[in-house]
């Protein structure tokens, strides 16, 4: 028997994930450098700017921010928007992020990215079975 709820996510809607967040708050847009480093992030929603100056870029939705991502991550988001799992997950409240520093060898400077992680909400087993 087929996954009902699957084929109806991935084709209903234009396909779009359907977040449960609040959209009508206020936030601001920020970039991934200007966010804190010692902190998780728990992931709200994600979204793929179209319009962007620099072509498509993800976008975290987190607490109090659009958190505009560099164009690293952007492959990364659109995988994880058609991921219904991860969507459920972003629902529940369950994913946030890390940021962290590298250097970059191609641009030669220090630029961030993230891990993605389990939020405080969830506790993770951490044994491996």
């Amino acid at each position: 028997m087929s996954n009902l709820n699957n084929i109806l996510n991935k084709y209903s809607n234009g396909g779009a994930p359907q977040y449960d967040y609040d959209n009508e708050k206020e936030r601001d847009f920020i970039k991934l450098a200007e966010l804190p480093q010692d902190k998780k992030y728990t992931i709200e929603a994600l979204f793929i700017n179209t319009k962007g100056k620099f072509g498509n870029q993800g976008v975290i939705v987190i607490e109090n921010y659009f958190v505009n991502l560099p164009n690293h991550l952007t492959e990364m988001i659109e995988e994880m928007r058609s991921d219904n799992e991860v969507t459920e997950a972003i629902n529940n409240r369950e994913l946030a992020f890390e940021i962290y520093e590298f250097t970059s060898k191609k641009y030669n400077r220090t630029s961030v990215s993230i891990n993605i992680v389990a939020s405080d909400n969830v506790e993770v087993d951490s044994e491996k079975k």
